[in-house]
C-alpha cells in the first residue's frame, strides 16, 4: 500500500481530498524540477500519477419538512428574535454557516432586501431575501455585538 494511502486514510472522510492535494502537491514539486532542468519529462514519475477522481458532491438543502420541523420548534421554544432572524436568514439565502457569521453591519441592505454573503474559500455575492425584517433582524444582531462597520457579526474567536 503507497505511504500517500496510508497517510492519507486516518482523516474522518476517507482522505480523498488529502490524496488529491497530496497528488497535486507532489505533481507540483515535479513539474519545478521539469522547469528548472532538474529532470526530464519523460523521467518525471508524477505524470504517470492518476488524479483521484472526484466524487459526486453529496450535500443538499433540508427538505421541506426538515424545514418545517425546525420552524415549529423554533417557535415553540420561546421568544427569541435573534435566533428567528438568523433562521429566516439561513432559510431564505441557504447561505453557510460562515456565511453567516462573516455578516458585518454594512453587508445588509434593507432598502434593496440584499445581503452580502462572504462564504468559503473567498466566494462572495449579494444575495435577495424575501424579507426586509431579515436584514433589519440580521443587522440588530451585528450592531448589538460590534459597533465597528468593518465587524463581523460574529464573536471574535
Amino acid at each position: 500500500m503507497p505511504a500517500c494511502t496510508l497517510w492519507c486514510g486516518v482523516t474522518r472522510g476517507g482522505g480523498r481530498s488529502a490524496k488529491e492535494n497530496f497528488i497535486a502537491a507532489v505533481r507540483c514539486i515535479y513539474r519545478h524540477a521539469e522547469n528548472d532542468e532538474l529532470i526530464m519529462e519523460m523521467a518525471n514519475p508524477a505524470r504517470k500519477v492518476r488524479k483521484p477522481r472526484r466524487s459526486p458532491l453529496n450535500r443538499r438543502a433540508l427538505s421541506d419538512a426538515a424545514l418545517r420541523e425546525v420552524n415549529e420548534a423554533a417557535a415553540t421554544t420561546g421568544d427569541d428574535p435573534e435566533r428567528d432572524s438568523l433562521l429566516r436568514l439561513h432559510s431564505e439565502t441557504a447561505c453557510r454557516p460562515v456565511g453567516a457569521l462573516n455578516l458585518r453591519p454594512r453587508d445588509l441592505d434593507p432598502v434593496q432586501c440584499l445581503a452580502y454573503l462572504r462564504e468559503k474559500d473567498g466566494s462572495s455575492r449579494w444575495q435577495p431575501v424575501d424579507n426586509p425584517g431579515t436584514v433589519r433582524g440580521a443587522r440588530c444582531v451585528g450592531v448589538e455585538m460590534h459597533t465597528g462597520d468593518d465587524a463581523s457579526i460574529s464573536p471574535a474567536r
